[in-house]
């Protein structure tokens, strides 16, 4: 029923169906002709044989030209199928000698008429090919896509390649975000211009890869946005209610960086958004909802003191104070704050009140834009747990419990992490303390987020913040917590940093200003958190230890004097 309001669940159930089905229809199909029971082995040895031979890094051109040309595509697939699953689990040395081979190949399928199945594992094992391979060749596959979406070509035959290029685009702008670099800007502009001729499959498809692109980019693509926002707007209008879906999961993507959606353009949008609902379907109705109804709710932030981003936008003023807003927010926080840790326990009744959900007001703000105000929001967080030390654990499970579920939101894993280091460092001031499990799952948490930083490019800078600076305020809970994590921790701060002058050397040939910044700030926090060992673990900065910090200190005054 909701065909095209969960459009990618919907094809993963398509693939498990192809996978059960097509795969095997062939003993089916045989049984209900009555095939002889030879001929029906025959058939059936036949089929297992091309699949087989379709398991392998590179494609088995060989044999795919001796298969019948129906037949070709399913092949086709099949060796997709298995390379993405490949894929997923490969290392760069597993790859390198065979990536370019690969990558022509690929480049190869994407001229052929595939269906969407097929389009999409493309676009899922070129992203996956230049996460964990070389990205020589990164930009010529873009530019090579990009050439595809051009082609003044309209003809029918032609389609499913132009469409097989918008697939590789969305999901490899997804996946590597800003690695991509500045050839965005282009890739944008011919998407919105194929826009105004395509058809409606090619209308949804060009909808879909601008919303894969917003989410790789993030801030970094603010000099497309208006034309990204021009674009969807007119789309939520279109004839095909696939087409209004797409775009309005575009416009909620886009809302996430551009603040002129919920400001000066807000009754702009809740116009539109009206209109869409127009001869509209059930899909259309929830998609354009969700859209209108995230929208208020990000504009509820903003209207504090009277101000209304809504007549804001009705007088054509041109947008809302919004760091007169984060004072307020700020200066409220710090306030209540202070009342609540000088009231100590006589605070109790107040916090524990339900109908003033003090603790979940505070909380929401750990999601606000301003970091400084979430900042005050861990700070408010913590003298409630100081004044209430019961309040301590259950506040710390919020924190982890939604920092894991929201590890895809920058907001969230700044402002989650920021509050479970502020409690940790109040822990000291609560006479009970901690229960040492709880210093163990936090610090499996703070691990998990920089282990998983360089899957994805526009979280990796928030995760490896957020991951040394919990492990910073694990430290203060001492030795008893710290001694059965040391060989983590260790080798944690040793892969933080080069194991040699020699690469140290390498590493300054490559990387560009993104990569630079990521690096950079996982080394600063890695010396924090050992600022941080050092002084609240005495016990266990033996000779031993200090020998092995040694390299990456040095490591780090090599590089200040550079």
């Amino acid at each position: 029923m909701m065909l095209h309001h969960n459009r990618r669940r919907v094809k993963n159930a398509v693939y498990s169906l192809i996978d059960n089905v097509l795969f095997r229809e062939g003993s089916t199909t045989g049984s209900k002709q009555s095939v002889p029971n030879n001929q029906s082995n025959d058939i059936e040895d036949e089929q297992q044989t091309a699949m087989e031979l379709s398991h392998s890094l590179l494609l088995n051109e060989e044999a795919l030209s001796q298969i019948a040309d129906s037949k070709k595509s399913i092949f086709v697939y099949e060796w997709l199928r298995f390379l993405d699953k490949v894929l997923a689990a490969a290392q760069k040395s597993d790859i390198k000698e065979q990536q370019k081979t690969l990558v022509k190949q690929l480049r190869c399928q994407v001229l052929e008429s595939h269906g969407p199945p097929s389009r999409l594992l493309l676009g899922k094992c070129f992203a996956n090919i230049y996460s964990i391979g070389d990205t020589f060749s990164m930009f010529e596959t873009v530019n090579f896509c990009n050439d595809i979406i051009k082609s003044k070509d309209d003809s029918p035959s032609y389609l499913p390649t132009r469409l097989a290029a918008v697939a590789v685009i969305g999901a490899m702008y997804e996946k590597l975000g800003r690695v991509v670099g500045s050839s965005f800007m282009e890739t944008i502009q011919n998407l919105i211009k194929a826009l105004k001729n395509a058809e409606s499959t090619g209308r949804c498809e060009i909808m879909l890869c601008l919303e894969q692109i917003l989410q790789g980019l993030g801030s970094a693509g603010q000099s497309c946005h208006k034309d990204i926002y021009k674009a969807a707007r007119a789309a939520l209008q279109d004839r095909t209610m696939a087409v209004r879906c797409a775009a309005a999961k575009c416009l909620l993507e886009l809302h996430k960086e551009a603040v002129f959606m919920y400001t000066t353009e807000l009754e702009t949008v809740v116009s539109f958004c009206y209109r869409a609902f127009d001869g509209s379907n059930y899909d259309v109705r929830s998609a354009v909802a969700k859209l209108l109804g995230v929208l208020l709710a990000t504009t509820q932030t903003y209207c504090v003191a009277g101000d209304n981003p809504a007549e804001g936008a009705a007088e054509n003023r041109p947008s809302i104070d919004v760091t007169n807003t984060q004072h307020v927010l700020i200066s409220a926080l710090q306030e209540l704050g202070s009342l609540v840790k000088g009231l100590s326990t006589c605070a109790a009744p107040l916090l524990t009140d339900t109908s003033n959900n003090i603790c979940d007001t505070v909380a929401s703000v750990l999601l606000h834009p301003s970091h400084s105000a979430r900042l005050a929001a861990a700070w408010c967080l913590r003298c409630i747990a100081t004044a209430l030390p019961s309040q301590l654990s259950p506040l710390l499970d919020r924190c982890i419990d939604n920092l894991q579920h929201l590890k895809g939101s920058p907001e969230a894993v700044s402002g989650y992490s920021g509050a479970i280091t502020a409690l940790l460092g109040g822990v000291r001031e609560c006479p009970l303390g901690l229960p040492h499990s709880k210093g163990k799952a936090i610090f499996n948490v703070a691990e998990d987020l920089l282990r998983t930083a360089a899957q994805n490019s526009r979280m990796s800078l928030h995760r490896t913040q957020a991951g040394w600076l919990i492990l910073a305020g694990v430290m203060t809970l001492g030795s008893p917590v710290i001694r059965n994590h040391l060989p983590k921790l260790l080798l944690l701060w040793r892969n933080a940093f080069p194991r040699s002058s020699k690469e140290l050397e390498s590493e300054k040939a490559r990387g560009d200003a993104f990569t630079w910044q990521v690096t950079l700030e996982g080394r600063a926090g890695a010396l924090c958190a050992m600022e941080s060992f050092i002084e609240h673990c005495k016990e266990l900065v033996t000779e031993d230890v200090i020998r092995r910090l040694m390299t990456p200190l040095e490591c780090a005054m090599t590089m200040l004097a550079e």
